[in-house]
């Protein structure tokens, strides 16, 4: 009995290694992405590339870059509410580590959006909130990021905020290291 056990563990122990193995050396499930930007470089066909984002989140529905790809496409076909479906998602699934992607550059990308639609007020809201988040997360894009927030806040003619924004980007945004 005794040699039976240490057998079944054995053989257990060599499955669970050898599954983790095949999953470490798992193909890449993010073939539809890269051939969906392939085809955005060499054939400039947005549609035929929309619809590889769209395979590649029926297989990996949180992955966040297909998401943020697919949100750039349907914005320039100015197909704003999926746009901002899928740049919403991509905030509650994104793990800034994992993905890449920091979190202010999301909220950068729906500030666009916003605007694109008219939408100054909400966009200035998306805007802002990447400007905070980029103090932590996202320092060398800080700077344009600050940019956009204070256009909007002019747009929106928050003039003293806007200013406030200015004055950092003419001054301390230069010297900061941003």
């Amino acid at each position: 009995m005794k040699k039976f056990i240490v057998i079944l563990s054995a053989l257990l122990l060599t499955l669970t290694g050898t599954e983790a193995i095949a999953q470490k050396k798992a193909p890449d499930n993010d073939y539809n992405l890269k051939k969906a930007y392939e085809v955005l470089n060499e054939e400039k066909d947005e549609e035929k590339a929309l619809d590889l984002p769209n395979q590649q989140l029926g297989e990996t529905p949180d992955n966040v870059e297909a998401l943020l790809l697919r949100a750039a496409l349907l914005r320039n076909k100015k197909n704003y509410g999926p746009a901002l479906s899928d740049l919403n998602h991509a905030l509650k699934v994104n793990k800034p580590k994992k993905s890449g992607t920091p979190n202010s550059s999301i909220h950068w990308w729906k500030g666009y959006v916003y605007s694109d639609m008219g939408e100054e007020k909400k966009a200035s809201e998306s805007l802002g909130e990447a400007y905070r988040i980029a103090w932590k997360d996202n320092k060398e894009n800080l700077q344009s990021i600050a940019f956009d927030y204070a256009q909007t806040l002019y747009n929106i003619k928050d003039i003293d905020g806007a200013d406030a924004v200015y004055i950092w980007l003419a001054g301390e945004g230069r010297s900061c290291g941003a």
